[in-house]
């Protein structure tokens, strides 16, 4: 879940920061199991509303708050995404509250154990000690290819 919906390091932006981001409740309260499952002190984790200008923001914070039980005092300052006049929105209805980031505060080990473990299950020990050794996606191809016998090539999917 994380490697879909949470920040990733690049190599043009070397952020080993575990940063997860999502509208659906469900989702942020298992991720929240998560991190607690991994030993992350709830006093390691921020909050921050992410939501459009239009929107209620003050009552988006409180709903988001009471489902992490967490105060509003708690939560940064919330990213406010501007209007766009040309874009139709269809996500302004009075359930609109945005989307819910979580940070964790020094969480540059915990990144590297999610790296690890989305690369293991994802393509195998092999290829995954090979991208987190190296992070060439030109390794990972081979490795891939090799594996599950798909054609080598540097071409993206």
């Amino acid at each position: 879940m994380y490697w879909c919906e949470g920040t990733k390091d690049k190599i043009y932006r070397r952020t080993e920061v575990v940063k997860f981001i999502n509208s659906d409740p469900a989702l942020v309260i298992f991720f929240l199991r998560f991190l607690a499952a991994a030993g992350v002190p709830p006093d390691d984790i921020d909050f921050r509303v992410s939501i459009h200008v239009t929107a209620d923001i003050e009552g988006a914070t409180r709903f988001w708050a009471e489902l992490v039980n967490a105060p509003v005092e708690r939560f940064r300052k919330p990213t406010i995404k501007r209007h766009n006049p040309r874009t139709t929105r269809k996500n302004l209805v009075d359930g609109y509250r945005g989307c819910l980031q979580i940070s964790v505060r020094r969480s540059a080990e915990l990144y590297r154990r999610i790296e690890g473990w989305a690369y293991g299950t994802m393509l195998g020990a092999d290829a995954a000690h090979a991208r987190l050794d190296s992070r060439s996606d030109e390794t990972i191809r081979a490795m891939a290819a090799r594996r599950h016998r798909l054609p080598e090539t540097s071409a993206g999917p």
